[in-house]
């Protein structure tokens, strides 16, 4: 591409070749990932003719098909042109801060992109075939073995993805129908018995109790320490289970004040699965390349996705609703075999005696471990 003037000066000549008076191209700047036009509103519009009047703006430019988002507090639109090459983010120990964030990639300016489990939503993760959504939740389970701390739970229908992670501590999976039926039916009773242990601590939310007391140096909340329930591949499961999705459904909608987050994953995003009650509960989104404008517009609410070019590149749309331009990270798979040999985090479904809960089998190995350095299992 050419210099900063040299590429406003075409976008500009483009906007008045197609006598758009709406917007002017007033600002460049290149990233890792993209070159960010911001273009001014010159005058009140409907956005969609803004996007009509930029369709033929790749060809004249030779670029990608840019990608529009707006910004309401400074009544400017973003133009996003992707760069001709995609940027490879590797993940390394140092990525992993603590449990309440989730290293999934790099921003634009090349800076860390964490999910911060203190927004409180749950999150919904959608992309079509290639686009990098199994790698991503990869990213998020090295990431969050890494910083220690967090119970995880995978369901994973089509048994791919969670078996480098079958026999580790920290982690539970299942994968048949009736594995996971029974796996959500347990969740559901832990979650009762974390707001019985909320009433008796006269606490509110049980990942602050437990943030509260694990930086104090204090174990008194380690039953109510932080879980994530990550779920790949929701339609086929809805399909299969209704008994699956109501139980999704009731635990999205009461288990944020219990500690628990729940990630639901799709290459499908279709309107009768990703459908209002999961839209309400699941505000923070998560769309890699989808395969059409609507499905982008069924999981960020705007089209855009199906301009992103796949392989981790990506869209987080915070609670707040702004989109954030990303790479994901890339986990390579001896990465992700070696993770067998780190030290337990002891993390178990009991299932002895009728119990159904998540228990601690050694405490002091679970603080030992979350206190000492994390080997040097990967490749910096």
């Amino acid at each position: 591409m050419d210099d900063n003037d040299d590429m406003l000066e075409k976008i500009q000549e483009y906007l008045e070749s197609t006598n758009n008076e709406l917007v002017k191209a007033t600002k460049l700047k290149h990233g890792i990932l993209h070159s960010e036009i911001t273009l001014e509103l010159q005058s009140f519009c409907d956005v969609s003719k803004i996007e009509k009047s930029l369709v033929g703006l790749p060809f004249y430019v030779k670029c990608h098909t840019p990608i529009l988002t707006s910004s309401p507090t400074t009544g400017s639109f973003r133009l996003l042109i992707p760069n001709d090459e995609i940027k490879t983010v590797k993940f390394n120990k140092s990525k992993a801060r603590d449990s309440s964030k989730i290293f999934i990639g790099a921003k634009d300016d090349g800076s860390d992109l964490y999910l911060n489990l203190t927004w409180g939503s749950h999150v919904l993760l959608a992309g079509a075939t290639g686009s990098g959504k199994s790698m991503l939740i990869h990213t998020m389970i090295q990431s969050l073995l890494s910083s220690g701390g967090t119970n995880i739970i995978f369901l994973d229908p089509k048994r791919v993805e969670s078996q480098v992670y079958e026999g580790i501590y920290g982690v539970q999976t299942a994968h048949s129908i009736n594995q996971i039926n029974h796996t959500l039916k347990e969740v559901k009773t832990w979650v009762n018995n974390r707001y019985a242990v909320m009433a008796k601590t006269n606490t509110r939310d049980a990942i602050d109790a437990w943030y509260k007391s694990y930086a104090s140096g204090r174990w008194d909340y380690e039953d109510v320490r932080p879980t994530i329930l990550i779920i790949d591949e929701i339609a086929d499961l809805f399909n299969d289970s209704k008994e699956a999705k109501n139980s999704i459904l009731v635990l999205s909608s009461k288990a944020r004040a219990a500690g628990l987050r729940i990630i639901l994953a799709t290459q499908r995003p279709d309107s009768k699965i990703i459908d209002g009650a999961i839209k309400a509960n699941f505000t923070t989104r998560i769309c890699l390349k989808t395969s059409s404008r609507v499905d982008s517009r069924i999981v960020l609410g705007v089209a855009g996705a199906e301009h992103l070019l796949g392989r981790g590149h990506g869209l987080l749309m915070p609670p707040t609703g702004e989109l954030i331009p990303f790479q994901g990270a890339y986990v390579d798979p001896i990465t992700m075999s070696m993770r067998s040999h780190d030290k337990p985090i002891s993390f178990r479904l009991n299932e002895e005696k009728g119990n159904n809960r998540i228990i601690n089998e050694d405490l002091a190995n679970v603080a030992q471990s979350l206190t000492d350095d994390i080997p040097d299992w990967i490749d910096e």
